[in-house]
């Protein structure tokens, strides 16, 4: 087959303001040759691809040049995750043991050059590496080869120091030098600069020198202190220095951290000893509450001054039977609580009377307290209670809810003059609530009988109005149809007479009363005894009357199995399908109608 050839120079441009040179072929020219492109296997599929349209099958002799991308690192991210053939997979494969393994400087050097960021990466890793490749890796395009680049310990310290000063440096690459360097000499630097940010990011190092960590405990902000503090791996005399430490926020985080070692049974018993004689109770606290505590912490946290030190101590599962006994005699609450905690909850909570009945004579007030706060508890028992020779005891069954009046006039006379005046306001509130009650209660009883009352008037004149309706039907009013389809063809009939309608204004179907409110022919008197029907439909009926009436009209002619019952002027030739061209029309009943609405 012969291909036409054409001269790219007489095709004209596409663009004036930027000349252009393409193939063409025509849909002319495509058929030309159609016969002969049928003959051409494979070529036949691409060729029928472009019959019947003008396209370009060739490129531009001058492309424009391609638009860089917003950001360079979209297309690195697609270029990494793009999906590889085996053998490029293989290739990879092999590059990267080559990268991790090979000990040639000349070798990683070339490797570290390569396309692909796992190569790199695995050459920023391999302590053979030139250091030249290692700072060209540290400022990589792909974070994770900057790391490892980072972490190497043959990445010059100098050049490291450099770029993280460096403000020309992008930022990405300072923030990683200053978050994953382990240098000391870079550490020490990070934490003399002015730059708060790279001070926290020095703090957060576990590798910090001495001199790097007394400046940032010393540090003259707070952010950095606080960072500090944070840390669950500093040593422990720094946190002594930062428990103290004259900001809040600071002094608490670095207790937060003294808890989370303690729960991790991390505090050796050398720091506890030195907390449970810190000036600070918060962690006082924390030694006496400690798993690790022995019995020298816990012999000054159960001297200590604060009862809630003593308190903590009082709960440690490691206190030793003697020191035990000594705080049985502290009468502290909190002591108390830590001493009996397990019995505290089972008073609280149990509905058991015996068990109750021996709980009120337990040996530790906060017990006898809680189980006098019981409202199960028994009546004997209350009054023991209320002669308990702890004053918290009667107070706190003087404030309680369920006593006995029994109960509160023994403790209106006691010889402490607080529970005698907390028994005292406790009758009083008593007898207020008990006027409160009665008030209210004669308040209800009284809204019954008003209500009652109007119920009953209410029902007198609806009682009287019935009846005045039954006396009009029966002077007025002449007999429906038993059935109550015929009462409802009646109501809805508009020849059906005044007397008979007014029957049926009052009959126990809701719908043939219905019917009656939009009969035509129901009169004032009619509509008058469907005006306080208690149906909301009917109501409804009555309300939207001539609505419905409009409706019917309209509805009854325009129906064509209507049977005619007759006009005033008919004639022997009616057909009984009057639809609309009888004006004298009056159809057989309006019953179906209407329809419930609600």
């Amino acid at each position: 087959m012969k291909i036409k050839k054409i001269d790219l120079n007489t095709i004209p441009n596409t663009n004036d303001s930027e000349p252009k040179k393409c193939l063409i072929v025509t849909a002319e020219e495509i058929q030309a040759y159609k016969g002969d492109l049928a003959r051409m296997g494979r070529t036949m599929v691409v060729c029928g691809a472009i019959v019947g349209a003008s396209l370009y099958v060739g490129g531009c002799a001058s492309s424009q040049p391609a638009s860089k991308p917003a950001y360079t690192s979209a297309s690195q991210t697609e270029a990494k995750y793009r999906p590889k053939t085996n053998a490029e997979i293989q290739q990879i494969k092999i590059a990267k043991q080559e990268a991790r393994q090979a000990a040639d400087p000349k070798l990683l050097s070339k490797l570290s050059k390569s396309s692909n960021y796992e190569i790199r990466m695995e050459a920023a890793a391999n302590p053979h590496t030139p250091p030249q490749a290692l700072l060209k890796l540290a400022a990589d395009e792909d974070g994770l080869v900057r790391v490892k680049a980072i972490h190497n310990p043959n990445t010059p310290t100098d050049q490291l120091s450099q770029m993280l000063w460096d403000q020309n440096v992008s930022e990405a690459i300072r923030e990683d030098i200053a978050d994953y360097t382990n240098n000391e000499t870079l550490i020490r630097q990070m934490a003399a600069s002015p730059d708060l940010n790279i001070r926290c990011k020095a703090a957060l190092k576990q590798n910090l020198p001495a001199d790097a960590l007394k400046a940032l405990v010393n540090d003259k902000e707070d952010d950095v202190r606080e960072t500090l503090a944070s840390k669950v791996a500093v040593p422990y005399k720094t946190w002594l220095v930062l428990v103290n430490d004259p900001v809040e926020r600071v002094r608490d985080t670095a207790i937060h951290c003294l808890h989370v070692l303690d729960g991790r049974g991390n505090l050796p018993e050398s720091l506890l000893l030195v907390m449970a004689e810190s000036p600070k109770k918060e962690v006082r606290k924390i030694a006496a509450g400690s798993n690790r505590a022995k019995d020298h912490v816990l012999t000054i946290s159960v001297r200590d001054q604060d009862e809630w030190v003593r308190g903590e101590a009082a709960g440690n599962k490691n206190l030793s039977p003697y020191l035990r006994s000594v705080l049985e005699k502290d009468q502290s609450w909190s002591v108390q609580e830590g001493l009996y905690r397990e019995d505290l909850r089972k008073a609280e909570f149990s509905r058991d009377e015996n068990y109750l009945r021996g709980m009120a004579t337990h040996q530790s007030h906060a017990v006898r307290s809680t189980v006098a706060k019981n409202s199960h508890t028994p009546h004997e028992s209350l009054l023991k209670l209320a002669v308990d020779p702890v004053d918290s005891v009667r107070m706190d069954l003087a404030t309680s809810g369920s006593v006995p009046e029994e109960c509160l006039e023994i403790l209106s006379r006691d010889s402490n003059p607080k529970v005698r005046n907390l028994a005292r306001q406790t009758i009083a509130e008593g007898i207020a609530d008990e006027e409160r009650r009665k008030k209210e209660r004669i308040a209800r009883e009284k809204k019954y009988l008003e209500d009652q009352e109007q119920k009953r008037i209410a029902k007198e004149k609806n009682r009287a109005a019935e009846e005045k309706k039954r006396e009009f039907v029966r002077k007025n009013g002449a007999p429906a149809a038993s059935d109550s389809e015929e009462r409802l063809k009646q109501a809805g009939n508009s020849n059906t007479n005044e007397a008979v309608l007014i029957t049926l204004a009052i009959d126990p179907d809701y719908e043939v009363r219905s019917a009656v409110a939009i009969n035509p022919s129901s009169t004032e008197r009619v509509l008058e005894l469907l005006e306080d029907d208690p149906n909301k439909e009917v109501q409804w009926f009555l309300e939207h009357r001539e609505e419905e009436l409009a409706r019917i009209r309209y509805n009854s002619h325009d129906r064509d199995l209507l049977q005619c019952t007759g006009c005033i002027g008919c004639t022997s030739a009616c057909t009984c399908g009057c639809i609309m061209q009888c004006i004298a029309y009056v159809g057989d009943n309006y019953a179906d109608q209407f329809r419930p609405r609600f």
